[in-house]
């Protein structure tokens, strides 16, 4: 439990720091990026910090790329 506090404070400072600046200059585009990035992560370091199961990242986009890749392999043979 300590380290979903950990991980969610952590998160909260990033954001105190970063998000006045990007608001105050108006980039929306980095400003969403930045807080979609921050999310993802807060949300990774919570599921890590409970200890659940969390399936590989690259078990999904093989699963995405595979069907292109050989679609695009019988293209060229």
């Amino acid at each position: 439990m300590l380290a979903v506090i950990i991980v969610v404070l952590a998160g909260v400072v990033g954001a105190w720091i970063d998000l006045p600046a990007l608001w105050q200059s108006k980039q929306v585009k980095e400003l969403v990026w930045f807080m979609a990035t921050l999310i993802m992560g807060v949300a990774i370091g919570i599921i890590k910090g409970l200890q659940l199961p969390f399936p590989n990242l690259i078990d999904a986009v093989m699963a995405v790329l595979k069907p292109i890749t050989d679609g695009l392999m019988q293209r060229l043979d």
